[in-house]
């Protein structure tokens, strides 16, 4: 375990860090220079009592750009999306009015009474 030619496999235990001492009250209001000793050297000066200060608030990190590069794959993605159903949209609107187009012209057809059915399916033969 411990011998003199082994490694460990364990990597050294880091200390905790300490809490960084701020500046008391006082000293941040009247911007002036703290030696941060528990009363300070100005709260003594002017007889009040010393308060420590509270430490800001954790910083919002920001995002890792793993995570914007999943969030702009999902953009690209919705857009191939739309630009595919747009063609297809499109795609079924013309084959919607070509349909409508025979349709009427059917209709035409079948309502003018100088074409009768027999000349339309086959060709008349003169005798």
């Amino acid at each position: 375990m411990g011998s003199v030619g082994s490694v460990d496999s364990t990597p050294p235990h880091k200390p905790a860090k300490e809490a960084r001492k701020l500046a008391c009250r006082l000293c941040q209001k009247r911007k002036k220079k703290c030696n941060r000793k528990s009363p300070c050297s100005m709260c003594i000066k002017l007889k009040v009592v010393c308060q420590p200060s509270a430490p800001a608030a954790p910083r919002k990190r920001r995002q890792s750009t793993k995570d914007l590069f999943a969030r702009l794959a999902w953009c690209e993605e919705q857009l191939r999306r739309n630009l595919e159903c747009r063609q297809c949209l499109e795609c079924t609107s013309s084959t919607e009015k070509s349909t409508a187009e025979i349709a009427k012209r059917l209709s035409e057809i079948k309502a003018d009474p100088n074409i009768s059915s027999s000349t339309t399916s086959t060709p008349a033969t003169e005798s």
